[in-house]
């Protein structure tokens, strides 16, 4: 009887420490909600929480660092002075926007939105977590937004856009795209094996596989991304055997000199290349690209993307701030003072 006790009273501490632990998890919990409900900034009302921030701050990429390509210029701020800007200056654009009844209207942003998530990489980053539907909702009322604000004062003609349409229409062109697979190796002796694998009927991803030295390819069975037939960046020799070789088929292999160092002797490489894939260059009728047409004209002919940033810029000089991260206090000397 005292043993049954003694188990009893176990038990009973055990549950007792459980629900310490299981109250201070809450607790815990409920103080990290907290933190990430507390709001980090706030523009002329418009509050900004801790969780949103850090959304944004997770999903920021290289090109938000990238000013210009050519030359190369990189912005000089931190991932989160970069986040911090983008979010003051969208609620100045979002409230600029209603202000001049800029804003898009909600059948053309789920018209949008639909559109957009149709894209396979749009799809991927979904089902991966990586944006919600409603971070893509989001970004489509800011883009539309952006372009409402900058051309509310042009116009344009329907004859505008079909003159423009005529004078740029390089640019309503899908150039030849292929599919490669590439095999790499340096090693000389490899050649005939290589040939040999080839030969005997061997896959390419499997002779990749086992003789190339590309390792950015050679576990995808050697695959590039689609390829332009135009402006693509492949050496002119490989270029030419692309242009030659049949669907399916692998080339001979390309022997190429590259520098290896300044001051080094050229080291030689040689290429093996299978054409996987080729898709014929396609011509966008201007029935079939007008809307993009004449989104692209009245922008130009608006002035660009400048104009809106010029008026949310002015409108940034007497908006009011405030900001309770430490460190984000620049920001506020282009506003006025809370």
């Amino acid at each position: 009887m005292n043993v049954q006790m003694k188990i009893a009273d176990r038990k009973r501490s055990i549950l007792l420490i459980l629900a310490g632990s299981l109250s201070c998890m809450a607790i815990a919990s409920q103080a990290v909600q907290e933190k990430l409900d507390n709001v980090v900034l706030n523009v002329n009302g418009d509050s900004v929480s801790a969780s949103e921030f850090l959304n944004r701050l997770q999903r920021i990429g290289a090109q938000d660092f990238i000013v210009s390509m050519n030359p190369v210029q990189m912005r000089p701020e931190v991932a989160g002075q970069i986040v911090m800007n983008n979010l003051i200056n969208e609620h100045l654009l979002l409230q600029w926007a209603s202000k001049t009844t800029n804003l898009p209207k909600d059948a053309e942003v789920n018209e949008e939105v639909n559109r957009i998530k149709k894209q396979p990489n749009i799809q991927q980053a979904i089902t991966s977590g990586f944006i919600t539907e409603s971070d893509l909702k989001y970004e489509v009322i800011i883009e539309k937004s952006r372009f409402n604000v900058a051309t509310n004062s042009a116009s344009l003609a329907p004859a505008d856009a079909e003159n423009y349409y005529k004078a740029h229409s390089a640019n309503y062109i899908t150039p030849e795209r292929w599919g490669l697979a590439i095999l790499r190796t340096s090693k000389l002796t490899d050649i005939p094996k290589i040939q040999a694998a080839f030969t005997s009927g061997k896959s390419f991803a499997d002779v990749a596989a086992l003789y190339s030295e590309d390792i950015r390819t050679k576990e995808n069975g050697g695959r590039l991304p689609l390829i332009n037939a135009k402006n693509n960046g492949l050496p002119p020799a490989i270029q030419s055997v692309v242009q030659t070789i049949k669907l399916g088929e692998v080339s001979a292999p390309i022997k190429l000199d590259m520098d290896v160092g300044p001051g080094k002797p050229k080291s030689s490489i040689w290429f093996f290349v299978k054409l996987i894939s080729k898709e014929a260059e396609v011509v966008h009728p201007f029935s079939e690209v007008k809307a993009q047409v004449e989104r692209t004209a009245l922008l130009e002919r608006a002035g660009g993307y400048q104009v809106a940033e010029k008026k949310i810029a002015d409108f940034r000089k007497q908006a009011v701030i405030k900001i309770s991260i430490p460190g984000y206090q620049n920001f506020i000397s282009e506003s006025k003072k809370p």
